[in-house]
């Protein structure tokens, strides 16, 4: 199995409430484990990824967010 290092992720949340947010950042470890595996990883040199921004509706559940959160990564950081 291939490891990945993750120093840190900074996550901006705007008109999400807190909550969710809490909520939403215990789940996105596993969240991130699923895309990674899904979307498979490509080697980076350990430069900064910008995955972008992630539009939510008004009363996004956290696991919608987690999963979205992580999709966006997993999407910059794979293969295709």
């Amino acid at each position: 199995m291939r490891r990945v290092r993750i120093d840190r992720l900074d996550i901006h949340l705007r008109n999400v409430p807190a909550a969710a947010a809490q909520d939403a950042g215990r789940l996105l470890g596993p969240a991130l484990a699923k895309a990674l595996q899904s979307h498979g990883l490509a080697g980076h040199d350990g430069a900064d990824v910008d995955a972008g921004r992630l539009s939510v509706t008004a009363g996004v559940s956290s696991q919608a967010l987690a999963a979205g959160i992580a999709d966006r990564v997993a999407v910059k950081t794979s293969k295709g």
